[in-house]
């Protein structure tokens, strides 16, 4: 197709080649306004976009062949949430999460920790009894009691209790700062604990049982201040510790 008048014709005339007697008419190359080739870049995306339904599956190209910004740029960002937007319908962006998420522990865990100030007496602690911490979240029952357990870092004693339900923890976590004990002196500090953290306290019971044998639960257990000799973990290490368990 050749295109005929100039820039300040009064019209634009098109009439078309024919080519020379003993040859095809060949294919012509797609082109674009201005008589401009397409460029290679550009036929090449198309051609991948042809290949997928969606544009979600589509391979992405190589470093400066991509246009969709900077990694982490916002306006990326804003994009790809306007992008899940239009896919999802309004109903299910709660169900909407991260791979690696999971429920705050208020929400999903039932271990509390109790712990004391740096400059509590340890003959106030001595005298404690799981009796006394059960009577302390009485009329709630706890399944299991820990008492002394000494933190990882500073050796001071914490006591875990733990609970059936989700909503019991909650509950029981409502006590904090009450007297503790028979003399009210002690205040301790309530907080919710993870499991794992259970399951260490549970542990270290039972390689302490001898040391812990005292005449059962009415009698004060002797304050252990030795921190356990079990390795740190950071929370990467914890979370495959746990997935192990769980395939067991």
């Amino acid at each position: 197709v050749v295109r005929r008048g100039g820039r300040y014709s009064g019209g634009t005339n098109f009439r078309v080649r024919r080519p020379p007697r003993g040859k095809k008419e060949e294919e012509e190359p797609e082109m674009w306004a201005g008589n401009r080739k397409p460029s290679p870049a550009y036929l090449h995306r198309r051609k991948i976009e042809e290949q997928f339904d969606s544009p979600f599956i589509q391979p992405s190209g190589h470093r400066g062949t991509s246009r969709r910004g900077k990694k982490g740029h916002f306006a990326l960002l804003d994009k790809y949430i306007r992008r899940v937007d239009a896919l999802v319908p309004e109903e299910m962006e709660h169900l909407i999460k991260p791979l690696a998420w999971k429920p705050p522990g208020e929400l999903s865990e039932t271990t509390l920790k109790l712990t004391f100030e740096e400059d509590v007496d340890g003959k106030l602690l001595e005298e404690v009894t799981e009796q006394d911490v059960r009577r302390y979240f009485a009329p709630l029952e706890p399944q299991g009691v820990v008492m002394n357990f000494p933190n990882v870092e500073t050796g001071a004693p914490q006591i875990f209790v733990n609970f059936e339900t989700n909503e019991e923890c909650r509950e029981a976590r409502s006590r904090d700062a009450e007297p503790l004990g028979s003399k009210g002196i002690l205040r301790p500090q309530v907080r919710i604990s993870r499991a794992h953290w259970w399951k260490k306290a549970q542990k270290w019971k039972a390689e302490n049982a001898e040391a812990l044998e005292g005449g059962g639960s009415d009698v004060a257990k002797p304050l252990i201040t030795e921190a356990p000799a079990a390795k740190l973990l950071t929370s990467e290490e914890e979370d495959e510790e746990e997935e192990k368990e769980e395939e067991k």
